[in-house]
């Protein structure tokens, strides 16, 4: 099959391909590139193309595969291009947010923000929660901080009520949605 088969199809059979060797990660990363590059110009939906990247990465996991790295079995997007919107930091490009106001934003210093999806090998989908609450606070001008200790204190009081009810015996754990439906 042509590399550009590959781009019709679902993300599992891609990643089954790229794990068999039946198409190299690098092989797919260069039409996917291609057709970006080539659709992009009418379709405007990238703000940022980092192939550069992309193809360092690609190039990383078919050494890998080569090597047959046993810890790239349990990746099931192994080796899948995917797009990432720009809401996170991503070392070396401004974080936009989706905001023209920012579009002249000094590129992020720091490495790939936690919350990113991380386009490096193995390709984990690596979610830290709370990075876009704090983009928005400290772009504000506010001190996060304060969110993340009043965070740890809940989970602090959270862990000694759940102690405590398991001392005394069964008990059931609530999304507080859902409260009314028990009251």
């Amino acid at each position: 099959m042509t590399s550009d088969h590959w781009l019709a199809q679902p993300a599992h059979v891609i990643a089954n391909a790229v794990r068999s060797g039946e198409v190299s990660a690098s092989a797919l990363m260069t039409t996917t590139l291609g057709y970006i590059e080539d659709s992009d110009r009418s379709i405007n939906a990238f703000t940022a193309v980092t192939d550069k990247r992309a193809h360092a990465a690609a190039e990383t996991l078919d050494r890998q595969l080569a090597r047959q790295d046993t810890s790239l079995h349990d990746k099931p997007l192994l080796g899948v291009p995917f797009a990432v919107k720009n809401l996170f930091d991503i070392e070396g490009l401004p974080t936009l947010a989706g905001s023209k106001l920012l579009a002249d934003a000094e590129p992020a210093p720091r490495d790939d923000s936690g919350l990113f999806l991380r386009i490096r090998p193995p390709f984990v989908w690596d979610m830290v929660h709370g990075e876009q609450a704090r983009f928005y606070i400290e772009h504000l001008g506010a001190d996060f901080s304060d969110y993340v200790n009043e965070h740890a204190a809940y989970a602090q009081g959270l862990g000694v009520t759940v102690a405590a009810l398991q001392a005394w015996g069964r008990y059931q754990m609530l999304d507080r949605g859902f409260l009314a439906n028990f009251v």
